[in-house]
């Protein structure tokens, strides 16, 4: 049973100190929803300039002037590679009431393999490129270069 001050919030004789502080400071335990090294508003901003960038090339400098129409798009193609951690990092940590993301700062710690991205203008996608860090004839080299490894679907590489 939790007592109430006069002005509606809980005392903190009947209730344990890290809610009471929690709540005190208008804190709640939030689930994580999503880990980088740089903030999403950051990487907004880059994909912004990019943007825009490539758009004034193509459109102002006449790069693919060739091609007319939505055709000259199907050549221009984006790749971004993200660094997967396979660590066990918590899921939860604490945050404002109300906060609408969460998000992390992670350190780079553990084993990691490169997920490689790549999609034209115009929607069409590659199939996904993982390259896994390993040292050569070790049993990484030789679980991904196994035929049954994974899906079809996606290739496969190890760093040497």
């Amino acid at each position: 049973m939790q007592l109430r001050s006069l002005n509606g919030s809980p005392t903190c004789e009947k209730i344990d100190r890290s809610a009471c502080q929690q709540s005190r400071n208008r804190l709640t335990i939030r689930r994580i929803t999503h880990k980088g090294r740089k903030k999403r508003n950051d990487m907004e901003a880059v994909a912004n300039v990019f943007s825009r960038s490539i758009q004034y090339t193509i459109e102002e400098k006449g790069i693919l002037s060739s091609d007319m129409g939505p055709e000259k798009y199907a050549s221009v193609y984006n790749m971004d590679q993200t660094a997967v951690y396979i660590d066990m990092n918590g899921r939860t940590t604490i945050e404002f009431v109300g906060a609408p993301t969460v998000d992390v700062l992670q350190e780079v710690n553990g084993f990691r393999a490169s997920v490689f991205l790549v999609a034209s203008a115009t929607g069409h996608k590659l199939p996904p490129f993982v390259v896994f860090s390993g040292v050569p004839d070790a049993r990484v080299a030789a679980e991904v270069w196994d035929p049954k490894f994974a899906s079809s679907d996606v290739e496969h590489a190890v760093q040497r």
